[in-house]
């Protein structure tokens, strides 16, 4: 983009995730942006930011209670809002909104559907004819997910008839992300598995499409991790294939990406976050593997940053994750939630929040 065309951006938050993945990503993308101001509720963490964004000359600083000067400011187009789960990102998107500002909200979407219902509501009512608000969800935005769900809709592999998706990881005491207060103390449901766990909720849907019940299982192995680590969840897609979605914060186990295999009726595909690979049986009763070169997934939120800015001058019409989208991914998320919690199968498209 020409100097005169960047999208001029205001980074809103400063802890842990948009220092070390949203300030990184940020200063690689010079070219699509003027990061023009940045806010925290502590002046601290603005400067810890401001070290590792690079790029960028005359950057604002806001901190405190002057978020509503921030967003006063005519020649902010756009905001970057990665704040804890909860009223004060809920808040920073209406308050984004309603000073026309386009938003990235960090996932997910809202701490409740019930919040985030009356968010997509109010954006549609009052806001979607001017300015654009896509929730970041880097997972949606990983080259392994976006090509697997390419395949599966070219028919070659024959009908998805059932999905198993593990990922198992540590989440220990010492763990940078669990340090933060908002994540030791969650004042929202399900704890870890609604921060992490809507990552996965994700990928499964962009790659399977929706999902139509699920009956889940949880547990708390770690007592650091309430009120759950843990949940085993049997899944029953529109489309018609079945699924297992094994997800656990609080295994003992070396932490390993997640893996998704999908059999299908000619071949099984495998996608972690870096790799795809089709499996195959030959005539000669033999397995052949075929391999997708996919790219890293390390650059997923870069990539996210991208399209928001190609978004916002019109250089893109397609919205890969919109406000709609990750409302069906946290409606799903918590419908695991609420099976685990009442031991009963729930459908979701009737879910009552």
């Amino acid at each position: 983009m020409s100097n005169t065309n960047k999208v001029n951006l205001a980074i809103i938050g400063a802890g842990l995730f948009a220092q070390k993945a949203h300030a990184s990503s940020l200063s690689e993308l010079s070219s699509y942006y003027n990061v023009v101001a940045v806010y925290s509720r502590s002046k601290e963490s603005v400067e810890a930011l401001l070290k590792k964004l690079t790029n960028y000359k005359d950057v604002s600083v806001y901190h405190g209670d002057q978020l509503e000067q921030l967003l006063e400011r005519k020649d902010i187009e756009a905001v970057d809002i990665v704040l804890p789960i909860g009223d004060v990102t809920t808040n920073a998107i209406r308050a984004s909104l309603k000073a026309g500002k386009h938003v990235l909200s960090e996932k997910p979407l809202a701490a409740s559907v019930k919040e985030g219902r009356m968010l997509v509501k109010e954006y549609e009512d009052n806001y979607s004819k001017k300015v654009i608000w896509e929730v970041a969800e880097n997972f949606y935005h990983m080259d392994a997910y976006i090509k697997a769900s390419e395949i599966l809709k070219k028919g070659e592999l024959g009908k998805p008839l059932f999905i198993e998706y593990v990922a198992k990881s540590s989440v220990t005491e010492d763990n940078a992300y669990y340090q933060t207060k908002w994540r030791k103390e969650p004042n929202y449901q399900g704890g870890f598995f609604l921060d992490g766990g809507i990552h996965h909720v994700a990928a499964l849907q962009m790659v399977l499409g929706d999902i139509e019940e699920v009956t889940a299982f949880s547990a708390q192995h770690k007592a650091h991790l309430p009120p759950l680590d843990t949940i085993s969840t049997a899944l029953k897609f529109k489309n018609g294939a079945l699924g297992i979605f094994l997800i656990s914060f609080g295994s003992n186990s070396v932490s390993s990406d997640p893996l998704m295999t999908i059999t299908c009726e000619k071949s099984t595909l495998l996608v972690t976050k870096d790799s795809i690979e089709i499996k195959s049986v030959s005539e000669q009763n033999k397995t052949e593997t075929q391999k997708i070169t996919v790219e890293s997934s390390l650059v997923s939120v870069r990539n996210e940053l991208e399209s928001f800015a190609k978004l916002i001058r019109g250089n893109s019409q397609e919205r890969l994750y919109s406000a709609k989208k990750a409302l069906s991914d946290l409606t799903v998320l918590e419908a695991i939630v609420k099976s685990a919690e009442e031991r009963k199968v729930v459908p979701i498209c009737n879910f009552e929040a």
